[in-house]
């Protein structure tokens, strides 16, 4: 349950941003009408998915039209979050610092494939805007193209609902939503792809056994894993990958580097595990090599 009160210049927020109330965070923010900069108080705030993130990107977006700028001041779980996510540079106050060269994209969408159109779209006019050549181009499309369908059919799979009509009325206990953002600089590009699904099976991550021949098959997979730098995290541990499947081999092959937080944000404070993760958080970097 989510609670909500504003002081000030402050929007003090309490409980739980989920699912249920990232629509009602969003409306009373943007109703209370604010005229200048303003803080979300999170630090009251032990749980958030990817629709309270997305209700936040979303809320940014709207302000920034507006020339009002906001910062969170966070839980340290929040904290937590938002540093894997990479959005830090976004809502925190000490990071805060824009370079006018750089293009920065942020938003939240309902976990549909329509959706991929307008993101790739807009991925290949930001990346001629920053004037990245074509071959450098088509390869970070590519696998930002492949982390996007994969965060869209987890959260699908999550929901057991396929969305057809983009204009109907959502249930909230059914539609999830993912957030994307993106950051071109002029020698590097950085992603951050946030599902609402299971990501992975936590045991076939941790048991499966490959089907494929060869002995070594599994120590082929670390040093694979080693050599493209691959790092994959459950709650801010390393694990190791015993599957290598087509989407991971793609992204790697076009990327400098590629780190997969799974995340179990209800069991992290007891260290029990669910058999999935109720989200994956999935951040891409590539330098600039043309």
């Amino acid at each position: 349950m989510m609670e909500i009160s504003f002081k000030n210049n402050t929007v003090k927020v309490s409980g739980e941003v989920d699912i249920f109330c990232a629509d009602q965070l969003k409306s009373d923010i943007i109703n209370h009408s604010f005229t200048e900069d303003f803080c979300v108080d999170l630090e009251n705030v032990n749980y958030i998915d990817s629709s309270g993130i997305g209700a936040l990107i979303s809320l940014y977006n709207h302000f920034e039209k507006l020339n009002i700028s906001f910062y969170v001041n966070p839980s340290l779980m929040v904290r937590k979050i938002f540093i894997a996510s990479k959005l830090d540079s976004l809502f925190f106050k000490e990071k805060q610092t824009r370079e006018s060269e750089n293009i920065l994209f942020q938003d939240s969408f309902v976990a549909d494939t329509k959706i991929l159109a307008y993101i790739i779209d807009r991925l290949f006019r930001d990346l001629e805007k920053a004037d990245y050549p074509h071959e450098d181009s088509q390869e970070i499309v590519v696998s930002v193209d492949e982390a996007i369908t994969n965060a869209i059919l987890e959260t699908i799979k999550a929901t057991g609902e396929v969305i057809d009509d983009l204009d109907m009325t959502y249930h909230a206990n059914t539609v999830k939503t993912i957030a994307v953002k993106w950051e071109i600089k002029p020698e590097e590009f950085f992603a951050t792809i946030i599902d609402h699904g299971s990501g992975f099976d936590m045991n076939k991550i941790k048991t499966s056994i490959p089907d494929t021949t060869g002995n070594d098959y599994l120590a082929q997979v670390g040093e694979y894993q080693q050599k493209c730098n691959l790092q994959v995290r459950l709650n801010g541990e390393n694990i190791t990958l015993n599957r290598l499947g087509a989407g991971l081999k793609i992204m790697t092959a076009f990327m400098d580097a590629i780190i997969i937080d799974l995340i179990d944000v209800k069991e992290s404070d007891t260290g029990k595990l669910d058999k999935e993760a109720n989200g994956t958080i999935l951040n891409l970097y590539r330098k600039r090599k043309h």
